[in-house]
């Protein structure tokens, strides 16, 4: 047989990383007992999932991850969703409309489009598969670093600073 249990995990997937760095350094004072030294650090990165499953017998659409584990989220409530044609990171979520009579609701979406239909559903009318949507992502689409290094005889200090910009925290 091709294999006796009910799964098995196989290593089919493709994904793309493409991206761009940029890097400066500089000593921006230097004189006989002071000195600053400084660096900057841009990096941009993108990856895409081409394919999730192979020509063999490993079929699958997608793969639900980012289980919050949080008060108030039922166990299987993941915030993200691996598949193909899809970033790495994506939040697949409910969308939020408000609160309604002080319980909050969500927008309702077709099965077929996507599409809203303009009605709002509370938390149990929620279907999971109908009504997540595309919420952002948790990769940032740009990461900087700023190192500063200032030296004075023979002591010294240094300053690091980083950031990440363009990604979404749930």
């Amino acid at each position: 047989p091709s294999y006796i249990v009910g799964s098995i995990n196989a290593n089919v997937g493709k994904i793309t990383n493409r991206g761009i760095e940029f890097s400066i350094n500089a000593d921006v004072i230097k004189t006989r007992d002071f000195r600053w030294n400084s660096s900057l650090n841009l990096s941009h990165n993108v990856n895409k999932v081409n394919k999730f499953s192979d020509e063999n017998r490993f079929k699958r659409d997608e793969v639900f991850e980012g289980d919050p584990d949080v008060a108030g989220v039922s166990s299987g409530g993941y915030t993200q969703r691996i598949k193909e044609g899809y970033a790495l990171g994506t939040f697949y979520l409910y969308e939020f409309a408000g609160f309604e009579n002080g319980r909050p609701v969500y927008y309702e979406h077709d099965e077929t489009t996507g599409e809203r239909t303009g009605n709002k559903i509370t938390d149990s009318e929620l279907n999971t598969t109908r009504d997540r949507v595309v919420a952002g992502n948790a990769l940032p689409k740009l990461n900087l670093g700023w190192n500063n290094r200032f030296t004075y005889k023979n002591w010294n200090a240094t300053l690091f600073f980083t950031g990440q910009f363009g990604n979404k925290i749930y």
